[in-house]
């Protein structure tokens, strides 16, 4: 017996297949397929999911609590007592993790996708499946609402995922996003080409047993492209084939490393605080009044509006003397400024590292606030962050692509056509695809005179300080030759050929 290792977990090898994790226990696989996706626990995930709907930690910090103060209140008969009164503090949480995910889906599909088709579109069997193809994706599935879902939910969770189903009632194929706020936990296990080939969901379910409701019965699905196998508290229930005869996985499956908001939680409940103690700054120093320390000798007196006290002096206390009064209320009117300018430095830190730094970039670059060269620096980074985030999404939506063509060639086989059909994808958002774009995009600009031509060249990346050069010898090349155009178009006057000695030059046919 190996006593070192008594009650710990067991150790399993880092590459099994599906095949060989299905033949342990079922522990066992659990164990290894709960390990097998990123970092982020369901406990970290779901204090990320509370501080994204604004549950910041200002809301339970005890410093924050609303107190009590003793003041001294004035009763109608003019009596001056002391009374309890509550001081309210402001607990302001701005809304910074839903802008950046908000953000990050906008710039992925700042609009729905473009379904390319390709190979020959001239052949009737291809059309045919192509346009039911499109009827499934926008119609009956619905894609591209899930998909935007689904990566929402993977900003925030760290993963999603879409998974496909046939309704025999509408003859239709449907999705449905699985994410940890609907309710399931979700892992995914990849073989050793990186190819996922399990999904295994956690949740809990009510069912119909020997006629009585079973609530909430704790429930595992470990899906392959066998099927599935259906636990209740370790217990195997069922296993349910796969429909499809291509033995396909239905699962889309979305991860990401750390949620959006990960590295930059600490800077937003900086802001939070910042902002809430601006507020209480205003409210203290809405009504600013000298304050002074000393005793109340009798009923204040009024002259206009503004109400006199007199009062005795307290030990060691001349109120008739300049620079006696406790002018510590009123010091806090520098504050605001201050605090403004934190919030800002971090409000610049939370653009810099997240999602809204492209919105922002987008609206310097339309005013052209940004030199040329700093331009390409900064949309370097926004730009590289696109392409990272794109590089998952594209495996995201051919799979998807991939899984309804299959689902469809199965239950429409009278489309002979849709087996073969080679359909590939365009993002449709605010930022260019390709430089090529980017030109349109500025032409269009230039035209409708958001942006100037001078503009435009400087945000076009194959453009050199050269280039401006070029566009005015193109412009004086122009000018020449609408000079030399209008020169020729002039009529020539007649000439008296028996007091020249020539024919006259009019051209006979009329064209000059």
């Amino acid at each position: 017996m190996d006593i070192e290792n008594i009650g710990l977990p067991p150790v399993f090898p880092d590459h099994l297949d599906i095949e060989q994790i299905k033949t342990l226990s079922f522990a066992e696989q659990l164990t290894i397929l709960r390990k097998n996706c990123n970092r982020f626990t369901y406990g970290q995930i779901a204090r990320d999911i509370r501080f994204y709907e604004n549950h910041h930690p200002i809301h339970i910090d005890s410093d924050r609590d609303d107190y009590y103060v003793t003041e001294d209140v004035e009763t109608p008969e003019g009596k001056i007592e002391k009374k309890q009164v509550k001081v309210r503090q402001t607990r302001l949480a701005l809304p910074y993790p839903q802008q950046i995910v908000a953000n990050m889906v906008a710039f992925l599909y700042g609009n729905d996708i473009d379904l390319i088709l390709n190979g020959d579109r001239n052949d009737p069997a291809i059309q045919d499946a192509f346009s039911k193809f499109t009827t499934i994706w926008n119609k009956d599935i619905r894609m591209m609402p899930l998909i935007k879902k689904s990566t929402r939910m993977c900003g925030v969770e760290t993963r999603s995922a879409i998974q496909f189903m046939y309704d025999k009632d509408t003859d239709q194929i449907k999705g449905k996003v699985l994410s940890f706020k609907d309710g399931y936990k979700i892992y995914r296990h990849r073989d050793d080409s990186n190819k996922i080939d399990a999904v295994t969901l956690e949740y809990r379910r009510d069912k119909i047993e020997n006629g009585k409701l079973r609530m909430n019965v704790p429930t595992t699905e470990i899906w392959t492209d066998n099927g599935v196998d259906r636990y209740e508290s370790a217990i195997l229930i069922e296993h349910i084939d796969n429909p499809m005869q291509s033995k396909k996985l239905l699962f889309a499956y979305l991860e990401q490393d750390a949620s959006e908001f990960e590295y930059v939680k600490d800077l937003i409940s900086l802001q939070d605080y910042s902002r809430s103690m601006h507020s209480d700054v205003n409210v203290r120093i809405g009504n600013p009044a000298l304050v002074v320390h000393g005793k109340l000798s009798k009923k204040p007196v009024y002259n206009a509006t503004v109400k006199i006290y007199e009062i005795d002096g307290a030990s060691g206390f001349d109120a008739t003397k300049s620079g006696q009064a406790d002018m510590k209320y009123l010091e806090v009117t520098s504050a605001p400024e201050s605090i403004k300018l934190e919030m800002q430095n971090n409000e610049n830190d939370i653009y810099r590292f997240t999602w809204p730094d492209l919105n922002k970039l987008m609206t310097d670059m339309k005013n052209g606030n940004l030199s040329t060269q700093s331009m390409k620096m900064t949309f370097l980074q926004a730009f590289v962050k696109v392409a990272e985030k794109r590089e998952i999404h594209d495996e995201f939506i051919s799979r998807i692509i991939s899984i309804v063509k299959d689902m469809a060639t199965e239950l429409y086989p009278e489309l002979t056509g849709m087996k073969d059909l080679d359909i590939s994808f365009n993002y449709n958002s605010l930022l260019p695809e390709s430089t090529a774009e980017t030109i349109n995009m500025l032409a269009v600009a230039v035209g409708a005179g958001i942006t100037s031509i001078e503009n435009a060249v400087r945000i076009i990346a194959i453009n050199t300080p050269e280039t401006m050069g070029e566009i005015l010898r193109e412009r004086l090349v122009k000018a020449v030759e609408a000079i030399k155009i209008a020169e020729a178009n002039k009529p020539i006057p007649s000439v008296d050929p028996t007091k020249t000695g020539i024919e006259n030059p009019r051209n006979k046919q009329g064209v000059n």
